[in-house]
């Protein structure tokens, strides 16, 4: 068995078809498993020319057993590919295993290992009607051969960790089975079950804390809302260039998050750095202290506003008509004119432009022209 794990960012997830769509299932596939079966693992001679349903009803199994302990927040997409080198037993039930091992060791976080092993069911037959089987008279078979699944009774495939049973499969070849039978069975399985997580818990019993060289990282890079155009004006341009040239895949997750995904953490490290270099581009406004005030110098005079002159050789400010003072419906021309000195507070930079905001407000008395009917009646109606 030759089981390997290839991460990709989650825009490799599998997304959802039109049959899919047709059965209400909408979601899309971050975790998938591939089983091959070539014909040369039985001593055959040939190509593969597809999937068989053979080798799709194996891999669902395979892939429903993992699945459960797969972590959902993981932030890679995960394929699993399980190829068979070489059959004589369960090669489904091997996958899951293998797979077991493989998850770990790529550092996928996985709750606990998980194994599996097949039962078989050996019946007696009837010495009077030699087709009826003799259902009184049979044995249980633990990880049964090849031989043994084609000459006796049941395969009855049984995949699970410690804690219980993640996925199961039974194929049956007489008409019934008592209950007892099926209990005992499932019993058998599990003891054995038991065994084979001992086996691969001395192999590997946690998920590997150091990535490898060649492991691929991801990580969430914030920027400020008035930058993000800087990475998606003109068709996105910039972020396409950015990765072509760094080998990432970059995807915008929120308003002001960006998923990095690269193949290692030198070119994770190298596409952030670019991300910054990009998006934090020093200005004038840097020197501004958020809370402090400043002089400054009436250079225009406008209908919502007026344009202040705050630091020399540098772009003029708009103090709004709404930062002026505490009343309503300011007019600016009646109360500051060109070539006028106010002071004024610096506050911050606008969380969606990204220019600088300044008022008056702080600094200025409130009046009673300025009040609304509840401040009057508190300040003086006491």
């Amino acid at each position: 068995m030759f089981c390997t794990a290839t991460l990709g960012s989650r825009r490799s997830a599998r997304q959802r078809d039109v049959a899919e769509v047709a059965v209400g299932d909408v979601r899309e596939k971050p975790f998938m498993l591939h089983y091959e079966f070539p014909p040369f693992c039985v001593k055959e001679i040939g190509f593969s020319s597809g999937y068989s349903r053979r080798e799709i009803g194996h891999g669902n199994l395979a892939e429903m057993a993992l699945e459960p302990v797969v972590p959902k927040d993981f932030p890679f997409a995960i394929r699993l590919t399980s190829q068979v080198l070489e059959s004589n037993g369960s090669s489904s039930l091997a996958s899951v295993c293998a797979g077991s091992l493989t998850l770990m060791d790529a550092g996928v976080p996985i709750t606990r290992p998980v194994g599996g092993v097949a039962c078989g069911l050996i019946t007696s037959s009837d010495a009077e009607d030699p087709d009826k089987q003799d259902i009184d008279q049979y044995r249980l078979l633990t990880d049964i051969l090849g031989i043994e699944d084609y000459m006796g009774d049941m395969d009855f495939k049984l995949a699970g960790s410690r804690q219980g049973i993640t996925a199961l499969q039974a194929d049956f070849k007489v008409p019934g089975l008592p209950l007892y039978i099926v209990e005992e069975a499932v019993t058998k399985a599990t003891d054995d079950r038991m065994k084979v997580l001992d086996i691969i818990e001395e192999c590997q019993s946690d998920a590997r804390k150091t990535p490898k060289d060649n492991a691929p990282a991801v990580v969430n890079v914030s920027v400020p809302r008035y930058h993000v155009k800087k990475l998606l004006g003109a068709g996105a341009k910039v972020l396409k260039n950015l990765e072509e040239e760094t080998g990432t895949d970059i995807n915008r997750v929120d308003e002001d998050q960006f998923s990095v995904f690269a193949p290692n953490a030198k070119a994770l490290k190298e596409a952030v750095d670019r991300i910054n270099e990009i998006t934090t581009i020093k200005s004038w406004t840097d020197a501004l202290e958020v809370g402090a005030t400043y002089t400054t110098k009436v250079v225009e005079v406008r209908d919502y506003g007026v344009m202040v002159e705050i630091l020399p050789d540098a772009p003029s400010v708009l103090l709004h008509s709404s930062e002026m003072s505490h009343g309503k419906g300011n007019n600016p021309s009646k109360k500051l004119t060109k070539g006028e000195i106010v002071d004024v507070v610096y506050i911050g930079k606008d969380e969606l432009t990204g220019r600088p905001r300044i008022s008056t407000k702080s600094l200025a008395t409130k009046t009673r022209d300025s009040m609304d009917i509840d401040e009057f009646v508190a300040t003086y109606l006491k």
